[in-house]
């Protein structure tokens, strides 16, 4: 909409309230019509209006979505960074963003003509730089286009072909370009994700970068760059109030490594680092996340009824040890059966290699397992194979060695309990629940992964503070959680029950699952008792029962979803606190392990398997680490006392049978081999696994969608064995039948249903006869009536 005179230059001398005053404000001078000036501006509208006239694009009837629109499988309108990068929700509330682009897709009309005919057109970029110097617009698309208009230049008339990838633009100007589409395509922008943190290296629209740092206890602080020919540049950063020091700077540039020097002397990493290339003594380096291009703009997660879990670790999953190669081994993963992929904690660690626990730079994926791109690649990878990606959160916690952020800023973590180990950061303070919560969000949204999996120890128990875990559920769902899938996974802990309950159907889930330490250790139990040759006891079979049907043993968690529960018979944490770090099936009978293997895989909760697991790997998984040589002696020493009161290592000679976590060898054998996949025994329990869930993704994922919170009884038989019935969403009905003892169970009767599994073959038949053989699982399904 035009006031009339605006398009020859009337004025209303700044004055906003002139419709009721019959005078020069109000009046319209013609006179202005006739000056030379006027006569430009005046064409200029004249352009303008019939460009709107031309093209469908710009006169849209409906309000634009900002999302896919059903049929053309592309966006109306897109955002952009001037790097082509999209602008998220966050980014719309910096101060700084003075320039943006805005991307009109033409076949995305969905607007019909005056004949009824869908309206399609070209697409369109609008570039707008508020600031006063220039900037420069990478574009969106490939090939040349045409610049429509200009207003930096005196005569822009004609259209001009650009070819170039980039558009620079004056300051205080704004700029149209078009691209013709071709027939029945549409020119998308490449979809780059970066999550713009408060702290740390981000580079900023035009290309500078801004360096910011909580350091309170420091007096002065620069950042140290290196530049090509072994050349140092200072920079002083600005202090700023509450311990923060800022500076943004054209000196630094993409892919620089830098360091903050403090009061003048000790030179450290950013604790908020993307990537240490040297590691966690060497310098930080400066990343643009924007120049990873993403192909996975469909990808919305997996319902979480579909889940089944696969817990790895990046350096001991291959021979490599890269992210790289485990993107090689994805295929595998499918075939099992799996659809999601859980990853050990890859944050930047002291060292080659470790549990990923004892990271120092939670925001940097460790440089032994890659670069940040190719974490990016694996993630965009799995999303293509359908498999959903989670991390293992471990940002509370900095490990022994390479933990700068201790000196220049102690009061962020709790007082130091041992010289051996490292520090928790005290989670009561703002900055440092700021801190988790900017990691948790830069990982969902920069990799754009499905989930994570935080710790129990960020559980608050004091009701007068505000709880990290809301603030940080909260700010996922309004944040990556609003678009698509992503799940929030608790450790075991019984005051997790909590978190878990859905008040409000309407809205997803804040917390989706807590794992189940209490359901493995019931589960480790009977077959701790098995290799023995002792019988179940009834405790740990009520404990199993227990875990089964209400979730936690005890029974305080109220009414919960199965699928609030993630099960495992082991994961990376059982193994490797054993001694010799053994798996379970070098520690008991085949025919018991089988038993709980088809117990856990077939139960409504989500379950989850250990790398290697799935065919019985006859690689342990030990305690390693690669700290520093004043570390060394106190770990070997401090891992071997703490199995001394265990039978079999009470003397120094037996617990030297123990591995030193801090050999390269001890490593070494935790790696799996994957040439044993096709022998024996290795193959039999690799397809016993497949097959046992493709039962699961066929039968019993499909039904647990719509089950409700409600009490689910499980009896014991006998001493020795359980029978538990699950209503599952669609109604039907899932019996399981176990004995989990070496002695059989007599005069049961048939429960109704068809079986969905026997485990042995022979337990069905058996059980026509009301017998339950030994170590046998039977489960049943009865379609809703």
């Amino acid at each position: 909409m035009l006031l009339a005179g605006d398009e020859m230059g009337r004025t209303q001398r700044g004055n906003n309230n002139a419709y009721c005053q019959d005078n020069e404000l109000s009046w319209v001078d013609w006179d202005l019509a006739a000056m030379p000036e006027n006569q430009q501006l005046f064409e200029f509208a004249v352009r303008l209006i019939e460009l709107r006239r031309k093209h469908p694009a710009l006169r849209r009837r409906h309000f634009f979505q900002g999302q896919r629109i059903r049929g053309a499988g592309v966006r109306d309108i897109i955002w952009l960074h001037p790097d082509a990068a999209e602008i998220s929700d966050q980014d719309w509330d910096h101060h700084h963003a003075r320039c943006f682009g805005l991307y009109l897709i033409g076949e995305a009309l969905e607007e019909q003509d005056e004949r009824g005919q869908w309206a399609k057109d070209d697409d369109f970029l609008v570039l707008l730089n508020g600031h006063h110097e220039p900037i420069c617009f990478s574009l969106p698309w490939k090939g040349s286009c045409d610049l429509v208009l200009d207003t930096a230049l005196a005569e822009c008339g004609e259209l001009r072909q650009v070819s170039d990838q980039a558009y620079r633009l004056e300051g205080r100007s704004l700029a149209l370009l078009t691209q013709r589409r071709p027939a029945g395509r549409v020119a998308e922008p490449l979809l780059r994700r970066r999550y713009f943190m408060p702290f740390g290296a981000q580079v900023l629209e035009g290309g500078r970068v801004r360096f910011r740092l909580w350091a309170p206890a420091a007096e002065r602080v620069e950042v140290s760059l290196q530049k090509p020919g072994a050349r140092t540049v200072l920079l002083q950063m600005e202090s700023r109030e509450a311990g923060w020091y800022e500076l943004s700077s054209d000196e630094a540039t993409v892919d620089d490594l830098y360091r903050y020097r403090i009061d003048g002397s000790c030179e450290v990493p950013d604790p908020a680092s993307r990537y240490n290339p040297q590691g966690v003594h060497g310098a930080s380096q400066v990343i643009e996340p924007g120049r990873f291009a993403w192909t996975d703009r469909n990808w919305r997660g997996r319902p979480w009824e579909e889940a089944i879990i696969y817990q790895l670790h990046v350096g001991a999953f291959t021979a490599q040890g890269t992210f790289a190669a485990v993107r090689e081994r994805l295929d595998h993963l499918v075939e099992l059966g799996v659809t999601a992929i859980q990853l050990l904690p890859v944050g930047a660690f002291a060292g080659a290699h470790d549990w990923g626990y004892d990271g120092v730079l939670p925001f940097a994926p460790a440089a032994s397992y890659g670069h940040p791109d190719e974490l990016k690649e694996l993630v965009q990878t799995a999303h293509q194979k359908g498999l959903m990606v989670l991390l293992d959160l471990a940002c509370h916690y900095f490990g022994p060695e390479g933990n700068y952020l201790s000196a220049y800023a102690p009061t962020f973590f709790v007082p130091r309990t041992t010289d051996l180990a490292g520090r928790s950061i005290d989670v009561t303070l703002a900055v440092a629940g700021e801190f988790l919560i900017h990691n948790a969000l830069y990982w969902l949204e920069e990799f754009h992964l499905d989930g994570l999996r935080v710790n129990a120890a960020l559980l608050q128990e004091s009701s007068g503070e505000l709880d990290l875990l809301d603030a940080l559920a909260d700010a996922v769902r309004e944040g990556p959680g609003k678009h698509r899938h992503c799940y929030l996974l608790l450790g075991h802990d019984q005051r997790a029950a909590r978190y878990l309950h859905w008040h409000d159907h309407s809205a997803p889930r804040r917390y989706e699952a807590v794992w189940n330490d209490a359901a493995q250790q019931a589960m480790q139990e009977l077959l701790t008792g098995a290799a023995a040759g002792a019988a179940a006891t009834a405790r740990s079979l009520d404990q199993l029962g227990a875990c089964l049907s209400r979730g936690f043993a005890d029974g305080g968690s109220g009414r919960l979803l199965p699928t609030a529960f993630v099960n495992f018979l082991q994961d990376y944490a059982c193994i490797g606190d054993r001694a010799l770090g053994e798996r379970l099936h070098q520690l008991t009978p085949a025919r018991p392990l089988g038993a709980l293997v088809a117990t856990s895989l077939l139960a409504p909760m989500p379950p989850a398997l250990f790398m290697g697991e799935e065919f019985a790997a006859a690689q342990p998984f030990l305690y390693f680490c690669d700290f520093n040589p004043d570390l060394v002696k106190n770990v070997a020493a401090n891992r071997r006392k703490s199995f001394a009161h265990l039978q079999g290592f009470r003397t120094t000679r037996t617990r030297a049978r123990i591995p030193d976590p801090t050999q390269p060898a001890t490593f070494q054998r935790c790696k799996l081999d994957w040439n044993s996949l096709r022998q024996s025994p290795h193959a039999d329990w690799l397809d016993f696994h497949r097959r046992l869930l493709a039962v699961r993704r066929r039968e019993i994922c499909p039904r647990l969608a719509g089950m409700h919170e409600e009490a689910v009884r499980h009896t014991v038989i006998g001493g020795r064995g359980l029978s538990i019935r699950w209503t599952l969403g669609d109604d039907s009905v899932l019996t399981l039948l176990g004995n989990y003892s070496g002695v059989q169970l007599e005069g049961l009767q048939r429960p109704a249903g068809t079986v969905l599994w026997a485990e042995p073959g022979e337990a069905d038949h058996a059980l026509t006869q009301g017998r339950l053989l030994p170590w046998s699982v039977v489960w049943f399904l009865q379609s809703a009536a």
